[in-house]
């Protein structure tokens, strides 16, 4: 028998093996409780951006119904207001449902990452991300901008908590923007396709009016892509407006002739 001088057993590396269980549950418990603190403010926010989205659609009702009254006694220039106004409360929605979207796919994956690693690598693409949505929420929801501070300060202690040499690698900085990059268009995708199932089309005429008013705003710089983005409808809305205004004489629709090279 092999007599015990009373010393702790040590690692390979001459590490006290009980030292090192405790440091290593030291580095894994201090990111789970950031992890679960963030996501506790991501549901905040995220329930947050759902009252503003709804109280979006309810002002969105009115001010429609407003414009198709309007259209109806004749009232072009009130139709105009409101289907103007009409068109911002929707790219607000869009705004709003698309940052709503992201924030719960950066949920998703920190739910995910409480049973499993690669905390580094798995956030770095959402750090750009929520600053991305922060600039855009920033104009007219200031305190979701504070909120996303405040997360993104959470997940940068997170990042740094289980930073290695490895993760630092300058090489993952072009993988790590393109993945941010999909994240962004998947949920603008998603967001424009939800705000245009759930919102009505605005009638045919507010389209001209509102048309008409960016056409006569650039008359030289017209672009039909352009325009259909700012406005918040599609290319064949802003065709169709076009094309009712030419023939009303409203307008008058020149092709540019290319300048040569």
């Amino acid at each position: 028998m092999k007599k015990s001088d009373g010393s702790m057993n040590q690692n390979p590396k001459g590490q006290p093996s009980e030292e090192k269980s405790l440091e290593n549950f030291e580095r894994y418990r201090i990111p789970i409780e950031k992890i679960q603190q963030s996501i506790t403010k991501l549901r905040v926010q995220i329930d947050k951006l759902d009252r503003v989205y709804r109280g979006l659609k309810e002002r969105d009702k009115q001010c429609f119904q407003s414009c198709i009254d309007a259209i109806s006694s004749k009232d072009r220039e009130k139709a105009r207001i409101y289907a103007d106004e009409v068109v911002e409360i929707r790219k607000m929605a869009r705004k709003v449902l698309h940052s709503q979207l992201v924030l719960e796919q950066v949920k998703i994956r920190l739910e995910t990452l409480e049973e499993v690693g690669d905390v580094v690598l798995e956030l770095l693409p959402f750090t750009s991300v929520i600053n991305e949505i922060r600039s855009q929420l920033a104009g007219f929801i200031p305190d979701a901008a504070t909120s996303l501070d405040e997360l993104n300060a959470n997940i940068g202690s997170i990042i740094a908590a289980t930073a290695t040499p490895d993760s630092a690698d300058q090489s993952l900085s072009i993988e790590i923007d393109e993945e941010a990059r999909r994240i962004l268009e998947e949920a603008s995708n998603a967001a424009a396709a939800k705000v245009s199932e759930s919102f009505p089309d605005l009638p045919s005429v507010a389209n001209e009016e509102i048309v008409y008013e960016y056409a006569k705003a650039s008359p030289d710089t017209f672009d039909v892509l352009k325009c259909a983005k700012d406005l918040g409808l599609s290319e064949e809305e802003v065709r169709q407006a076009l094309k009712s205004l030419q023939s009303k004489g409203m307008i008058v629709i020149e092709k540019k002739e290319k300048e040569p090279e």
